[in-house]
């Protein structure tokens, strides 16, 4: 037979140990992503933009043209410098650099354009197309670029 005897928390060492042990396991858990969920996504963002095709083809030959923007891309596929190393022009990229990405070769801050220096004029034009008011034209902006 056998016989129950109460132990306090206290004096339960071992286990108190291996409660606190980090696991063992340092694979990271497969998620399961596959390319085409990755195309799915980059076509679901490039179609959400109120872009037409043409000007958003403008926008990538506009980024690939701006040398600020280049950079920019480089830095987002090949990982960031410390930021004593970025160039000053790029200092508030890098503040932001975790919300930068490239998707179908089209710069991206979040889901909105980063607008190469060439098109802001243009950029600033198409907003306040139809004069639909500060509040609008802001709302706009912030959708888009």
């Amino acid at each position: 037979m056998y016989s129950i005897q109460h132990v306090s928390g206290k004096f339960l060492f071992t286990a108190d140990a291996l409660s606190r042990a980090p696991c063992c396991s340092t694979a990271e858990p497969e998620i399961g992503i596959t390319d085409a969920d990755v195309e799915s996504f980059a076509d679901a963002i490039t179609s959400s933009v109120p872009v037409t095709k043409t000007l958003l083809e403008k926008y990538r030959i506009g980024q690939f043209k701006d040398p600020t923007c280049t950079t920019i891309k480089q830095f987002c596929l090949s990982g960031w410098p410390e930021k004593h190393k970025v160039p000053a022009n790029l200092k508030p990229y890098w503040l932001v650099r975790h919300e930068l990405s490239i998707c179908k070769d089209l710069l991206l801050f979040g889901c909105r354009i980063v607008v190469p220096e060439s098109l802001k004029t243009l950029t600033l034009q198409r907003l306040h197309d139809g004069h639909l008011g500060i509040q609008r034209c802001r709302l706009r902006a912030a959708s888009a670029v």
